[in-house]
């Protein structure tokens, strides 16, 4: 995020230089880097006694144009730890987009000693190898893939396979990068990965379909549910007299179901081609039922309930 906050002087000034340099990062600033810029400690004390910036950690500065955000917070938390230090865990898996809930603690991974404060919970590592890292929207950071070891060690079972299958059917991680990461990172003196284990293992190797991941978890609602599990990868005739595949059919009760986990909407093209392969299997008597990735990992009861009716267990809402 860019700040357009209003630098009073000459703009060739350092005053007037630091605040560009920080509407950069989220509007705070390292006492290093304003000295870089040519700003002095004793500018600095004028600035603060003005109450134009504001002290948010030790040795790193906000202005106080900027508003305060979870993403300044992540800025300052690596400004104050230091050139080799990177958000991780699940301040990481947030700033990746892949976790939604924002965690009220910031997570930072370090080289260097520091303790934990109110807020900021910190690590220490030997070595942070570079490909594990990368900068987003000017924020250092594990990658996804090291992400999810780490998050091995702090999610319960059930949360971590939520995110790992999200994460994999979105294409944001592959299982075999994972794999690679968890057999030089899960090692004896690191807390146990022993759920992630278990987890890729189910997941089967690199080369398994994310779309299977999507099918089994909604075979796992129905089997809760104490529904019969229905027929898979079913073919039918299309209207073009092709082979369409299917998801999942109840062929007595004609009942059809598909569960797309493409996120985001697909191309128009797909899009068209769902609608009128729907539309083809409703006027032959079919139900065709079409349910989310979210549909299926975060409202279980909806989608029994639509199965119950369609398969005429319970009455009709």
């Amino acid at each position: 995020m860019v700040f357009a906050m209003r630098a009073p002087g000459s703009s060739n000034s350092p005053k007037a230089e630091l605040h560009r340099f920080a509407a950069e990062q989220h509007g705070v600033f390292s006492r290093d880097e304003a000295r870089a810029l040519d700003c002095s400690d004793g500018m600095l004390y004028r600035l603060a006694t003005k109450g134009e910036i504001v002290r948010v950690l030790p040795r790193v500065y906000r202005f106080s144009s900027a508003p305060p955000t979870w993403s300044q917070r992540a800025k300052a938390g690596t400004l104050f730890t230091g050139e080799h230090s990177w958000l991780s865990h699940r301040s990481s898996a947030y700033h990746l987009d892949m976790i939604d809930l924002c965690p009220s603690v910031i997570e930072i991974t370090t080289t260097a000693v520091f303790r934990s404060r109110p807020g900021l919970r910190i690590r220490r590592v030997r070595d942070m190898p570079h490909s594990d890292t990368r900068t987003i929207k000017s924020i250092p950071v594990t990658n996804p893939h090291r992400t999810i070891v780490d998050l091995s060690t702090v999610l319960e079972h059930e949360a971590l396979e939520r995110v790992l299958d999200d994460c994999l059917y979105r294409g944001v991680v592959e299982l075999g990068r994972i794999q690679a990461r968890l057999e030089v990172l899960g090692g004896p003196g690191r807390p146990s990965t022993r759920t992630l284990r278990e987890l890729l293992e189910v997941r089967g190797n690199q080369l398994a379909m994310p779309l299977t991941v999507l099918e089994n978890r909604f075979l796992e609602v129905l089997r809760r549910g104490g529904l019969d599990e229905p027929d898979s990868q079913v073919s039918v005739e299309s209207d073009a007299h092709k082979t369409w595949r299917l998801d999942f059919a109840y062929p007595h009760q004609k009942v059809l179901i598909e569960v797309d986990g493409r996120r985001f909407h697909a191309a128009r093209r797909r899009q068209r081609n769902d609608m009128r392969r729907d539309n083809v299997m409703n006027v032959r008597g079919w139900t065709v039922l079409r349910f989310t990735w979210e549909d299926v990992v975060t409202e279980p009861e909806y989608v029994l309930g639509l199965v119950r009716q369609a398969l005429g267990l319970v009455p009709l809402m």
